[in-house]
């Protein structure tokens, strides 16, 4: 019933959060099944090991090769760093610490506030182009670089006066944009409507960029599988960077087994995705993501 309920998640709230959980929905049907063989029910065990494929139908195309660059593309690579810090974390040492560790070129924290900014200043020192926006309810967002910005600018998208930041820097002699951003959660039907609008206007913004080299990163509130986030990805004509690293989980951090993707790095055709992993705990409910790209010829 949940498999199938997640496939009316345009129709209803409920199908929408159903949507979310299909690993772990693929998880327990395939162990079903087995234990439906082992005791003989020949109907059980295909009805579950059928469901079971169902979900991994919408999962296996995650691990599928990943595009990959060409010879003539650039081999310069830039590293890109998200990390929803959850505003009533007070981990101020992991976070900068799995920074230093990790050593990108762009950081973008989510849920920051005046506590966080003031915890995280020596960011600004080893970032030099930066902004941070702090707004209530845990919507407050900074993107620190070490890349000159060409310009660094505050949008909203929706109609909610929640702060996205957008910011362009050249790389290899063209232009790149990336867009930091953090739609509502969806924890009510008006809530998913907010978040939705958030998206379809963040999708469109995304599609008037295009041609040029484009990098979407945020806690989105959806996963890979919510219809407004393949919306998304067809409407601005972007790639889930998770295609050839598999789902990579990241919230929430405290329940392992009911984590669910909803942190994304989205990608345009021009920037190949070399690497892409998930951190450790840093005391927030949600787990950071890296990704290391470079871009193709012009």
């Amino acid at each position: 019933m949940a498999t199938l309920l997640g496939y009316f998640a345009r129709r209803a709230w409920l199908g929408e959060l159903a949507s979310h959980f299909r690993v772990q929905y693929a998880w327990v049907l395939a162990a079903a099944a087995v234990w439906w063989a082992v005791r003989a029910s020949v109907p059980g065990a295909l009805v579950a090991a059928s469901f079971a494929l169902v979900n991994l139908s919408a999962i296996l195309p995650l691990y599928l090769p990943r595009p990959r660059a060409s010879q003539a593309g650039s081999r310069r690579t830039f590293r890109a760093l998200l990390a929803n810090v959850c505003f009533s974390n007070r981990s101020y040492e992991a976070v900068r610490r799995f920074i230093d560790d990790v050593n990108p070129d762009l950081v973008l924290l989510e849920e920051i506030d005046d506590v966080w900014l003031a915890a995280l200043k020596e960011l600004a020192e080893a970032y030099p182009y930066s902004k941070a926006v702090e707004h209530r309810g845990g919507f407050g967002i900074a993107l620190f670089s070490r890349l000159p910005f060409e310009r660094l600018d505050v949008e909203r998208f929706g109609k909610l006066p929640i702060p996205s930041l957008v910011g362009q820097f050249v790389l290899d002699g063209q232009r790149v944009t990336v867009i930091g951003t953090h739609p509502w959660s969806p924890i009510s039907p008006t809530y998913t409507r907010l978040r939705n609008q958030h998206l379809e206007g963040l999708a469109s913004f995304a599609a008037a960029l295009q041609p040029a080299p484009l990098l979407i990163l945020g806690d989105l509130n959806a996963t890979s599988w919510t219809p407004v986030f393949q919306d998304v990805l067809r409407i601005a004509n972007l790639r889930d960077s998770r295609v050839g690293f598999g789902v990579q989980s990241t919230w929430p951090v405290g329940m392992p087994l009911a984590r669910i993707p909803i942190d994304h790095c989205l990608v345009s055709d021009q920037i190949v995705v070399h690497r892409r992993w998930i951190g450790p705990s840093v005391g927030s409910d949600h787990a950071p993501l890296v990704v290391e790209c470079s871009i193709h010829a012009a």
